[in-house]
């Protein structure tokens, strides 16, 4: 309230503290398992991407650093293109007679309007991920806190993500469609925490100190998402 009248008052804040044995969450790293490669090769990555993935490293807030995460597979899903329309695209660009617009200029708006037809944006995202991600890649996020992935997560606000695996040894042997999934699961994070609330099920992730324990694994689970899709993304 001093703030309501006073922008720069002085205030206090009084820090919680987690409970039940949650503080436990083992921050995932490539190189516990594998060795840091000698040689690296890169290329120019796309600026936007960039920035986003600057912004989730370097916020305190882990709300907003699974925002800007997500942030990055909404960007590359959105001009991301499947490869077969992909194929087709190429095949008309490399036409001798390319210079003829009229003839396939109506091709390109052909192909691209059923592609937006039959695709929105929770399917765009699945076939980014499809194409660019497989669950090897996020084994080692999975398996670092497995005991959140085999068991409900239960939110302070209401918002419940079911378990992934009903034991450990099954994170060997996943079912078919795990990532979709750990996709959807993704997703209903992301949308209560930019609408505050789930509108179809009234629930929400309340701002507390337990709740931001329990959206570690998500996050660094939705962080190794990101990383493949911007490396991969062109």
């Amino acid at each position: 309230m001093m703030l309501y009248y006073d922008r720069k008052s002085p205030y206090i804040v009084i820090f919680d503290t987690a409970e039940g044995g949650i503080n436990d969450i083992k921050i995932p790293c490539k190189s516990n398992t594998t060795p840091f490669p000698s040689i690296l090769n890169s290329k120019k990555y796309d600026s936007t991407l960039l920035d986003l993935m600057e912004a989730a490293r370097h916020t305190g807030s882990i709300r907003l650093k699974y925002i800007f995460y997500y942030q990055v597979l909404e960007y590359c899903s959105y001009y991301y293109l499947e490869n077969g329309l992909k194929r087709k695209l190429e095949n008309i660009v490399k036409s001798p007679d390319i210079l003829n617009s009229n003839l396939y200029s109506s091709k390109i708006i052909e192909l691209y309007s059923e592609y937006f037809k039959r695709n929105n944006d929770s399917q765009r995202m699945e076939s980014l991920l499809k194409d660019l991600c497989s669950f090897d890649d996020i084994k080692n996020e999975i398996v670092s806190n497995a005991d959140c992935f085999i068991n409900d997560v239960c939110f302070d606000g209401g918002l419940k993500i079911e378990k992934l695996f009903n034991k450990k040894e099954e994170i060997d042997n996943p079912q078919n469609g795990i990532m979709t999934i750990i996709r959807k699961n993704i997703d209903n994070i992301r949308n209560v925490l930019v609408h505050a609330r789930e509108s179809r099920e009234n629930v929400v992730i309340s701002p507390t100190v337990r709740n931001n324990v329990l959206l570690r694994p998500y996050l660094y689970v939705l962080r190794r998402l990101a990383e493949n899709v911007m490396i991969k993304f062109e």
